[in-house]
Formats: C-alpha cells, sequence, structure tokens
C-alpha cells in the first residue's frame, strides 16, 4: 500500500513538472534582438551634388561630345575640327597685247595712203629722204633738188627736209613690201623704220592699228599686225 502510495505521488510531482515546463516561455530572445550590445541603426542621407549647376552641364556636355567623337570615323572627326580658310584670289598681272584682238576692228582700219604732204618733215632715227618720198608720194628728183641732195645721200636724223607740193611718185610701186601682213619686231625697230620697211605707210596708222602711240618703241619679238 505504501508503495502505490509513493508511486502515485511520484507521479504526480513528474506531471506537475510537466506541465509548469509547457506553460513556461520556450526561449529567451538573443541578446541582440533585445537591442542589448548593439548600435542603433540611423538611416544614411543620400549624397547631395557639391558641383555647381552649370559645371555639371558642361561636364555632360563634354562627356556627351566625347562619346559621339568616340564612334566617328576620322575622317569625319577631321573634317568636323577642320578650320575653312578663305580662298586666296590670284591676282592676274595685265599683260599689254601689242595686236588688237578684235579682228573686225582690224579688217575694218583702213591706212592713209594718200596723206596731205607736210611743208616741211624731220628725219627720224633710222629714216631717209627715199622713204619720205614713198610716204607721202613725193616727186623724187625735186625732193632731192630743192634739199641739195642725190639718190645716195644719207642726211643725219634730226635733219629737217623741205617737201614739195607739186609732182608725185613715179618710180614704180610706192609699197615697197606687200601688205597688210604681219611683221615681228627686231632689235632697234621704231614704227618709223618699219613704215620705211613698207614703203607707203604712216607710222602712226602702223601705230594705232596695234594699240601704241607712235612715240612708243615696241619689244623685239612682238608680231604686229601691219594694215
Amino acid at each position: 500500500m505504501y508503495k502505490k502510495s509513493a508511486v502515485l505521488l511520484l507521479a504526480l510531482i513528474l506531471l506537475s513538472l510537466s506541465l509548469s515546463g509547457c506553460l513556461r516561455p520556450a526561449s529567451t530572445p538573443p541578446a541582440s534582438a533585445q537591442g542589448v550590445g548593439t548600435t542603433p541603426t540611423t538611416e544614411t542621407a543620400f549624397p547631395q551634388a557639391t558641383q555647381p549647376a552649370g559645371n555639371v552641364q558642361s561636364i555632360l556636355n563634354q562627356t556627351q561630345t566625347a562619346a559621339v567623337l568616340a564612334g566617328t570615323p576620322a575622317e569625319a572627326v577631321a573634317t568636323a575640327t577642320k578650320t575653312k580658310q578663305p580662298k586666296a584670289v590670284a591676282t592676274a598681272k595685265p599683260t599689254k597685247k601689242p595686236a588688237k584682238e578684235n579682228n573686225e576692228e582690224k579688217s575694218s582700219f583702213q591706212p592713209n595712203l594718200n596723206p596731205e604732204k607736210p611743208a616741211t618733215y624731220t628725219l627720224k632715227p633710222g629714216e631717209f629722204p627715199i622713204c619720205i618720198a614713198r610716204r607721202y608720194n613725193l616727186d623724187v628728183p625735186t625732193l632731192l633738188s630743192i634739199n641739195g641732195l642725190a639718190m645716195d645721200s644719207r642726211p643725219k636724223s634730226g635733219t629737217k627736209l623741205r617737201i614739195p607740193q607739186e609732182g608725185s611718185w613715179n618710180l614704180g610701186s610706192r609699197a615697197l613690201h606687200d601688205h597688210p601682213a604681219q611683221y615681228t619686231v627686231k632689235s632697234g625697230d621704231t614704227f618709223y623704220t618699219i613704215a620705211c620697211y613698207f614703203g607707203n605707210l604712216l607710222p602712226d596708222d602702223i601705230a594705232q592699228n596695234n594699240g601704241y602711240k607712235v612715240t612708243e618703241k615696241p619689244s623685239a619679238g612682238t608680231v604686229l599686225d601691219i594694215p
């Protein structure tokens, strides 16, 4: 009887202990969960821009430009960065052309083959009495006679000749060389000597037909149009 009571008592004690364990919390929260030994967590603010708005936009523009150039062919970049230089305008120096270029003007120019006879004539360098007789349609014997000259006389330049008003050239053609023609100027030529070469032309007409004044001296090698 005593043993039953002891067993029963022991059973009650164990039951009591079992019920007591079921009613207690299963575990104690860890210290970290209770805030023990930890630093309170604070929210970190988003960093604010420290560059002025203008600088930020400048950097952005440079970055975009670099990105574009990085993907652009070298030829396009060179073209984009090349500074257009103004073209130099070449200025051609005017050159004097002795012969007239207008063919109609040349063909329409008519030399004076029967000029008025002057009272006197002063010889220019390279001229001689027979040349003057051809030019002005003079009677050669009369011209020589009134000036005390012979056929082979060669008075110097500056000599003043008296020009007879009567008589005319009677020794064949007054033209010594055919014209119209072209003539290549030789060293020492003047419009006066060229007129003597052709015989019956006035020096002024040759000069005018080629755009010169009779007092000008054409350069050697110049090709003149002889009327």
